[in-house]
Formats: structure tokens, C-alpha cells, sequence
């Protein structure tokens, strides 16, 4: 009983805290890293806590955000994204890194693609041409490796030395 708990409260921590960080998408110029920013401490909810309750923390913080940020771009960004941090752990336990590799940025790319047609659909974002759209996926493709090795990092750091600074026991 004190396990779940505990994990209940880590997980609404990190939702609430993920939540706030979405706020920092209405600062001019920062609509993708507010998102972007909201997903760190998702990463330690999976770590700590596992995927699932990862993903019920990932739900909390995008239905929060969506009500309270301004920049309603963002919140799409972290409600169509914000839910890798949950999965990258199932993900990087598959043995081929290749596939590997191809299982992420397919996860990737169809939040990116969902980001571009919710955005077009919900918000009336303008339409781009096909050069743009083809940039753009790129871009976001290159932010996705970038996100990726820094939640990498992230959870490394988080088993190694803040888990047992933070009281969370021993390290695993």
C-alpha cells in the first residue's frame, strides 16, 4: 500500500510540475520548448514508476495544460507528443538497435504528423508547401534525437545519483 502511494504522489508531482513547465510555451518564441521542457519530468515518473503510471501522469498534465495554457499550440505539441518520455523505456529494451531506431522515429513522426494535421484542423494553422512541410518534419525529426539522448541522459542521472539524494532508496 505505501508503494502505490508513493508512486501516486511521485506521478502527481511530476504531472503538476510537467503542467507548469507547459506554461513557459506562452513566453514569445518558445511554443515547442515549453512542451518540450514538460516531458522532462515525465521521464522520472517512468523511470520511478513505470510506463503506465508515466502515461496516467502524461494524461493529467495534457488535460491541465490544455485548460490552463495560453498558447494553445503548445498544449497540442504536448498533448500529441508529450506522451514519449512513457514509452521510450519499452522502446529501448527492443535488442536490434536498428529497429530500435526505426520503432522511435516512427512514434515520433506520426505525433509529428498529428501535430500538423490537429494544428491545420483545430487551430486553423496556415497551410504550408510541400518543401516547408518536408523541412519541418525534419526539424522535428532532428529535435526528437536531440529529446531523446537528453531523456536518456536524464534517466541515467536520475538512477545514479539524484534517486538516492532525493530518498527514493537505493539506486536499481
Amino acid at each position: 500500500m505505501a508503494a502505490k502511494v508513493r508512486r501516486l504522489t511521485l506521478c502527481a508531482m511530476m504531472a503538476a510540475l510537467s503542467a507548469a513547465l507547459l506554461l513557459t510555451g506562452a513566453l514569445p518564441l518558445a511554443t515547442y520548448c515549453g512542451p518540450v521542457l514538460a516531458m522532462l519530468p515525465l521521464a522520472v515518473a517512468a523511470e520511478e514508476a513505470g510506463a503506465g503510471w508515466a502515461l496516467a501522469s502524461y494524461a493529467a498534465a495534457a488535460a491541465v495544460g490544455a485548460l490552463l495554457t495560453p498558447e494553445p499550440e503548445a498544449a497540442l505539441v504536448f498533448a500529441c507528443a508529450g506522451f514519449y518520455p512513457a514509452v521510450k523505456g519499452p522502446l529501448d529494451r527492443i535488442r536490434r538497435r536498428w529497429v530500435r531506431g526505426l520503432g522511435k522515429l516512427a512514434v515520433w513522426t506520426v505525433a509529428l504528423l498529428l501535430i500538423d494535421g490537429l494544428g491545420r484542423l483545430l487551430l486553423g494553422l496556415p497551410e504550408e508547401t510541400a518543401w516547408m512541410r518536408w523541412l519541418l518534419l525534419l526539424l522535428g525529426e532532428a529535435v526528437f534525437l536531440l529529446l531523446d539522448r537528453l531523456l536518456g541522459r536524464l534517466s541515467l542521472r536520475w538512477r545514479r545519483d539524484w534517486r538516492r539524494l532525493l530518498g527514493f532508496g537505493r539506486p536499481r
